[in-house]
């Protein structure tokens, strides 16, 4: 996308963020005009948007800890963390004083 193009689609998405969600999608389409291509592009951000508000909301490292503490899962091995899967053992071990 160009760097004008991108800048405009940019500014309408931000623009969109600050209405009420009911009634982003008149302002979409009122403020794109004719544009099929800027709206649909508008809305596909707008559209993301809502499925990122819980992105990394409990962190991967507090999930592998209690999953680690929990008697039940001797290994994690296959096990999804988030948005990451375990496939291998990395090492084992700890600290001696």
């Amino acid at each position: 996308m160009e760097h004008e193009r991108w800048r405009q689609t940019s500014q309408l998405y931000h623009a969109a963020l600050l209405k009420a969600v009911p009634d982003r999608t008149a302002f979409v389409r009122g403020a794109c005009g004719d544009d099929d291509a800027l709206r649909r592009e508008v809305e596909s951000l707008l559209a993301l948007d809502g499925s990122a508000q819980n992105f990394l909301k409990a962190p991967a490292a507090g999930t592998a800890a209690r999953l680690m503490t929990d008697v039940h899962h001797v290994s994690l091995i296959g096990r999804q963390l988030g948005a990451y899967r375990v496939v291998s053992l990395l090492g084992a071990g700890g600290m001696d004083i």
